[in-house]
């Protein structure tokens, strides 16, 4: 993460992929959708990385074919064939599995705290996915360390994400670099939350005196009334990115702490899914850039 002299700009923004990673929150209203408002989608099952991490990406997309045939074995499909997974998994699909590639050592697996939550799922589509990688480690495949990489080890995650569905029962895409189709779902219509004020984010004093820019990742909790959930709020920090020290480390520092304070002053309309307003799980870049006008 870096920082350079600039003059004050903030950018809210957030990639499409990560998007579909972001969980709703459950209620009594979710568990009672009617079939009527369900269409069945593909799910796929994606790779991805940080910026700094990105070299293992062709590896890891090896690593996800192997994957990706395991979860349809499990599911009951073929190399040709896709199961429908509907009596193995519950149709809510989110969360992450990180898995690790060492110098010295086999690859190791975890789940961020993010999606602590989709793990603990009745019919849980992550344990599922679990399962399958730690299956594919047994086996004994391994992945090399990018060439010329200097760290001990990387990091990438896998993910399984499904196509969203409008209420007018529109199929839009998955969006992701490299997908792969791995049994299918209904799932309900869904409305993810959409910013209708920005958040008042006051410029830092302290950086402003060094002219410094950078980028804060946050997750944080959007409410039925379309507010941020101010304990909700938490830090996303790139996996193996060391963070910034002296002045531009406490710049930083000071960007963190004015987003984290002034984000509950931005407003959303809220997200709904089957015709329920639910709480939702919102990943978001927060970054300060160089007015070049």
């Amino acid at each position: 993460m870096k920082f350079f002299p600039a003059l004050f700009l903030l950018f809210i923004s957030g990639s499409r992929a990560a998007a579909q990673k972001q969980p709703v929150e459950p209620d009594a209203c979710v568990s009672k959708i009617p079939a009527s408002e369900f269409k069945r989608v593909p799910v796929f099952l994606e790779a991805t990385a940080d910026a700094q991490s990105r070299g293992i990406l062709p590896s890891a997309d090896f690593f996800a074919q192997s994957v990706a045939f395991k979860l349809r074995e499990l599911t009951g499909g073929s190399e040709s064939q896709l199961a429908e997974a509907d009596s193995l998994i519950n149709w809510r699909i989110w969360g992450e599995v990180l898995v690790t590639v060492h110098r010295d050592g086999p690859l190791s697996l975890r789940v961020p705290e993010w999606s602590v939550g989709a793990d603990a799922l009745r019919g849980s589509s992550l344990k599922l996915l679990k399962r399958a990688i730690e299956s594919v480690i047994a086996s004994g495949e391994s992945i090399a360390l990018p060439p010329g990489s200097w760290s001990d080890s990387v990091t990438f995650g896998l993910s399984l994400v499904n196509p969203r569905v409008t209420k007018e029962r529109k199929i839009i895409p998955v969006k992701a670099r490299q997908a792969i189709p791995v049994f299918t779902i209904p799932v309900a219509w869904e409305k993810s939350v959409e910013l209708t004020r920005n958040p008042n984010i006051v410029y830092p004093e302290f950086s402003r005196l060094l002219r410094s820019i950078g980028m804060v990742r946050l997750a944080f909790a959007v409410d039925k009334e379309g507010r941020v959930d101010p304990a909700s709020i938490r830090e996303l920090w790139p996996v193996g990115v060391e963070r910034p020290t002296g002045d531009l480390g406490k710049s930083y520092e000071a960007f963190r702490r004015n987003v984290i304070r002034d984000l509950p002053t931005a407003r959303f309309s809220p997200a709904v899914i089957g015709g329920c307003v639910v709480k939702q799980i919102v990943h978001q870049e927060f970054e300060f850039k160089l007015d070049r006008r």
